[in-house]
């Protein structure tokens, strides 16, 4: 994200000191004007595309903070797209066992109730499509 930014401050300078330039040398330097706006165009809708998806995936996880009772067993019954693991050492042993198969993680939580904390696992791919049904099955019943 950061370096997504870096690029888009780096494009707008450009684009000001190719105007500067086309100004001030007139011809010269009207192509970097050109190469500095294709690179702003597409970093800003790169940029653009990856904030939605970080600020969905943001929602969800501060919507499963609020309620981890909850969410706990509904990623506990679907184990083939979420791995919840209950301790530190499980979590080594998965981390170099089955990390490399498509597992994405951890994502820490604290469970209340307990006082423990429990780390999971989303399948790639299908985590993401599980965040979206949620976050849509909730904004429904909210209307």
């Amino acid at each position: 994200m950061i370096i997504i930014l870096l690029f888009l401050i780096i494009d707008i300078l450009l684009i000001v000191l190719s105007i500067y330039f086309v100004v001030k040398l007139k011809w010269l330097f009207s192509i970097f004007t050109i190469i500095g706006l294709y690179f702003f165009v597409r970093w800003t809708i790169l940029f653009l595309f990856n904030y939605s998806h970080w600020a969905r995936a943001h929602k969800f996880w501060r919507l499963v903070r609020k309620n981890p009772e909850k969410f706990i067993g509904v990623f506990r019954e679907r184990n083939n797209t979420w791995k919840v693991i209950d301790s530190e050492i499980a979590k080594k042993i998965f981390d170099k066992l089955e990390k490399g198969d498509g597992w994405v993680g951890s994502f820490m939580l604290r469970i209340p109730s307990t006082g423990k904390i429990v780390f999971i696992y989303g399948k790639d791919g299908l985590y993401q499509e599980e965040q979206e049904k949620i976050l849509n099955l909730i904004a429904k019943n909210n209307k």
